[in-house]
């Protein structure tokens, strides 16, 4: 009986150095740490800066661009000229010439038929559209840490019940020895409840190992490098939601992250059809600056310069008269492409829907499946306890036992699992419905 209590002191040793030095963690911490160290998401929001960068109207096009040039020339000339008198002689001149020539110069389209405009629409869009990707990228982080949060309580539940039922095979294993030391217990039945207790034990330890890999993964999706051991604080229950269909399938068609984005990439499509029409109008510029020219020149010890200067201010209409067509190919593709899209929001709508519908349905079902897994369970374990009393008046043997047991024992597992499947159809629902964030 002395080793059989070493067990036990191991068992709870084990439990106790554990849960030493750990930190609480409760669910809106968990959220909230992955969500500052998600490196998608970080990079998610790098994105967004990109895109608030790109959404101006000088990177549209509407204001002019000013230039300012400076060159500058240095020539050595050497030239030989012939002059004729008694006779021919050659003569040779050498001079320098230094010229700079600065300038400045604006263009400015004033006009491309609100092409402008229209790029600076995409522009925002496009903005906006970062934003949905993120937003879209944090509700699958929300919801993943939800779910791994809930996972590693129901791996803790489960270590809990395993704790139980071997205290319970190790109280029946001492009572046995003891009815041994008595004489009325047969060795046969000593080593039938050794083995259980033995059995029970080992599936203790596994559960143990289940939970601990699952707080490891936890911590990896928590973005944890330093190993922490977390004390998880909020409670493992399901939340008993009364949904309407009608409710939730408006909420999704208005809120849900992916469809959002879908009409944010329509409403780009739908502004490319603009900008292919915009190719059909005549495009009107202006173009004006200043130049100067200073020059210096020196030859044989004498120097002179010049200068001169000029302003210009010009105005540019021009037309495409023909292109071999490909105005009208680029407003066909932008016509098809705006087809396309409305046939891609149709079949998203129609994919969330059938989605919604899926999980509403479930949702339902896995509601009446954890009522009836309570219920079970409480059976089970009033069964089990009846039987723990039958045993000790000898009405059952030790199989007998061993067979309540286990009912008790897979009933509490379908009860855990029910709940755990519940939390994870809530979780789903607020996810499509676009409420995981806000939990609207």
């Amino acid at each position: 009986m002395k080793w059989i209590s070493t067990i036990f002191v191991f068992f709870l040793t084990v439990q106790v150095f554990a849960q030493s030095d750990s930190l609480d963690l409760s669910l809106a911490q968990a959220i909230e740490l992955s969500l500052k160290n998600n490196y998608q998401i970080v990079i998610s929001h790098k994105n967004i800066e990109t895109a608030k960068i790109n959404n101006s109207w000088a990177n549209a096009g509407r204001y002019p661009t000013l230039t300012a040039r400076l060159s500058n020339n240095n020539k050595y000339n050497n030239v030989s000229a012939l002059s004729s008198g008694i006779g021919l002689s050659t003569a040779r001149m050498e001079y320098t010439t230094a010229t700079l020539y600065p300038a400045l110069a604006l263009q400015w389209n004033l006009f491309n038929g609100w092409a402008v405009d229209i790029t600076k629409a995409n522009y925002e869009l496009l903005e906006q559209l970062s934003q949905g990707n993120t937003a879209l990228l944090i509700e699958n982080t929300v919801q993943t840490i939800i779910l791994a949060y809930y996972q590693t309580l129901l791996q803790k539940e489960k270590v809990k019940l395993a704790k139980n039922v071997m205290q319970l095979s190790g109280d029946r294993y001492n009572y046995v020895l003891a009815k041994q030391e008595l004489g009325t217990s047969v060795t046969f039945d000593v080593l039938q409840v050794k083995t259980t207790f033995l059995s029970d034990s080992v599936n203790y330890l596994m559960q143990e190992s289940n939970y601990s890999n699952s707080l490891k993964n936890l911590n990896y999706l928590l973005g944890d490098t330093t190993h922490s051991i977390y004390r998880l604080t909020d409670s493992f229950e399901a939340i008993d939601e009364q949904y309407n269909y009608s409710d939730l399938r408006q909420k999704a068609f208005e809120n849900n992250s992916t469809l959002k984005n879908q009409y944010l990439n329509q409403k780009i499509l739908q502004n490319n059809i603009g900008l292919a029409k915009s190719s059909y109008y005549p495009t009107l510029s202006l173009s004006a600056g200043t130049d100067y020219i200073q020059s210096w020149n020196f030859a044989g010890g004498e120097s002179a310069d010049d200068y001169t200067y000029d302003f210009y201010v010009n105005l540019t209409l021009s037309y495409t008269l023909y292109g071999a067509g490909s105005k009208k190919r680029q407003m066909q593709k932008a016509l098809i492409s705006q087809d396309i899209g409305e046939v891609s929001i149709a079949e998203m709508q129609h994919k969330v829907e059938n989605d919604l519908y899926r999980l509403y349905d479930l949702y339902q079902v896995r509601k009446q499946m954890l009522k009836v897994s309570i219920e079970a369970e409480q059976s089970a374990a009033l069964n089990l306890e009846l039987g723990n009393e039958r045993f000790k008046n000898g009405t059952i043997n030790s199989f007998n036992l061993r067979d309540l047991t286990i009912y008790y024992m897979n009933a509490a597992n379908q009860r855990l699992e029910s709940t755990y499947n519940l939390i994870q159809g809530h979780t789903e629902l607020l996810r499509i419905t676009g409420g995981i964030v806000n939990g609207n």
